[in-house]
Formats: C-alpha cells, structure tokens, sequence
C-alpha cells in the first residue's frame, strides 16, 4: 500500500480532467461517422413475412398456428432496432436457407 503522504492524486486527477475534457468530445465525434439509416416500418415488415415462410418451410412454426413465435421474434427484433444494413444481412442468411431447401 502506498502511503498518503507519498502520492498525491491532485496532479493525475487534473491530467486526466484535461484530457477527457479536450479530447473525448473530438474523439466521440470522429467516431460516430455518418449516422446509420434504421430500417422503415415497411422494409421490416417485409423482413419479418420474409422469417416467418423460411420458418414455415423449415418446419419451426406450422403456418396455421404460429402461436408466440412470430410475436416473440417481431418483438425481439423491434427492440434490437437492426440497422437497414445489419437487415439485408438477416435478410441474406434465409435466402441462403432458401436455397439448400
């Protein structure tokens, strides 16, 4: 344990304040980039009628009762809130599906 007397934190806690204060703002705004384009109501709905035939065709859901499934999955999707980019991607992995059936 380092005695008191032999560290005082004043120096690095100003170090520190003055980094943070000059640079994380520059630092979180170089990083953000362009502002990602979510997905509108319409590109999701195609997405979730999209999940819901792969499922029906694979056998997950029977089509006449897909009970809680498709209700569970919209509502787990909605609240990740995928971007138009990371969409295409689900959108890409049934369609791979598709084809090996």
């Amino acid at each position: 344990m380092i005695p008191q007397s032999a560290f005082d934190p004043a120096p690095l806690q100003r170090v520190t304040h003055l980094l943070t204060y000059n640079h994380l703002p520059r630092i979180s705004c170089q990083d953000q980039g362009e502002p990602e384009e979510y997905p509108r109501h319409k590109e999701l709905e195609m997405f979730f009628e999209h999940l819901e035939k792969v499922m029906v065709e694979t056998q997950f859901i029977n089509k006449e009762q897909p009970g809680q499934v498709m209700n569970k999955l919209r509502r787990l999707y909605s609240r990740a809130r995928p971007e138009a980019q990371e969409l295409n991607i689900l959108r890409g992995v049934l369609t791979a599906i598709e084809k090996k059936l």
